[in-house]
């Protein structure tokens, strides 16, 4: 039992690596874009739809693993003769942190999306307001 224990956390760990991937990606080109701003006055929106891109992609991935989760759950649960609720529960809200973790990439994405538009509009009208 202490193997099956050991075995799903290692599972559950490899498979966080590709959201933690596209996390990091989200938080770099957000970084890369804020400098460009602020020291070059570069106002184009090259690298800002990778921003919530790959926070869409990160939510995807996780998206597909909660469906292969799930599909794992109910074959266990057809195959079992008496199966047990508490088990099942606690299945499913298990299968809930892979959403979870991915949706969290996806606001974060967001939410710096959003910013560096921001940021980009303002950039853009003090620009224009100093050639006039």
């Amino acid at each position: 039992m202490e193997n099956i224990k050991i075995w799903k956390a290692i599972d559950y760990g490899v498979s966080v690596i590709p959201l933690v991937v596209f996390g990091i990606l989200v938080v770099l080109i957000s970084i890369y874009k804020i400098v460009k701003i602020f020291r070059t006055n570069d106002i184009s929106n090259k690298y800002l739809n990778a921003i919530w891109l790959f926070g869409l992609l990160g939510f995807l991935y996780r998206l597909f693993e909660q469906l292969i989760y799930l599909s794992n759950i109910f074959a266990d649960i057809s195959s079992a003769k008496d199966p047990d609720i508490s088990a099942i529960a606690d299945s499913l809200s298990e299968a809930m942190l892979y959403l979870s973790n991915g949706l969290a990439v996806l606001i974060i994405s967001l939410i710096l999306w959003g910013t560096i538009k921001g940021l980009i509009i303002l950039r853009s009208h003090k620009l224009n307001s100093k050639k006039k």
